[in-house]
């Protein structure tokens, strides 16, 4: 299943841009050089991954027309949208 990028960002479904911008705590923990020099590989090809990930959501939620389509495509036309408030560390 894919993550949703709003948890993974750690940020509201209703953040606005700059929430997003500033959000960069869960990039900086993703970066493959915080895994360290004692990581074993399988580690580091986690961390790159999760980074890789991490790229994407702020890509995507960072781009207004991106996210719009996002939001569409995961939570369809309803306006309603569940609302994820800092639920802690991403996933």
């Amino acid at each position: 299943p894919q993550t949703c990028y709003y948890k993974l960002l750690n940020v509201s479904t209703k953040a606005e841009l700059s929430e997003i911008k500033v959000n960069t705590q869960a990039r900086q923990k993703a970066h493959p050089d915080a895994a360290g020099p004692t990581s074993t590989p399988e580690e580091l090809e986690a961390s790159k991954e999760l980074f890789k990930q991490v790229t994407e959501a702020y890509a995507i939620l960072s781009d207004q027309a991106l996210r719009t389509k996002y939001d569409r495509i995961i939570f369809g036309d309803s306006a309603d949208k569940p609302e994820f408030e800092n639920e802690g560390e991403y996933q």
